[in-house]
């Protein structure tokens, strides 16, 4: 996503990438957490943010994000800056208390580029 500034924030996608079980109902784009043992989802509300679910194999496994910079629905309640990042438990990324250090770069249109580190 282009800033206003005329940056490209985007994942360079040279590191950050696990594969996991995907729970059910989970959707590729999704802000996820941990929801049982190497499964990643939704989660509830609050889950600490693990990172962004990219692609779905037909095995039910599937690529998780899990550093770098990535670019994921925002709750309305999400602010830029340094925050505490947490799931909404719709595939969204909040701030919330037990959350995940990470820097909210930019939200627009619904959807936030955040640096996990």
């Amino acid at each position: 996503m282009k800033g206003a500034n005329g940056v490209e924030y985007a994942s360079n996608g040279t590191r950050g990438g696990l594969t996991f079980s995907i729970a059910a109902g989970t959707e590729e784009g999704d802000a996820v957490t941990l929801t049982a043992p190497e499964t990643m989802g939704r989660g509830a509300a609050g889950a600490p943010l693990c990172g962004k679910f990219v692609k779905l194999e037909r095995d039910r496994l599937g690529t998780v994000m899990h550093q770098d910079m990535i670019t994921v629905p925002a709750n309305p309640a999400l602010t830029t800056g340094f925050k505490l990042l947490v799931v909404d438990g719709t595939g969204a990324a909040n701030e919330g208390v037990g959350g995940r250090p990470g820097m909210v770069i930019l939200i627009r249109d619904g959807l936030a580029v955040i640096d996990l580190g």
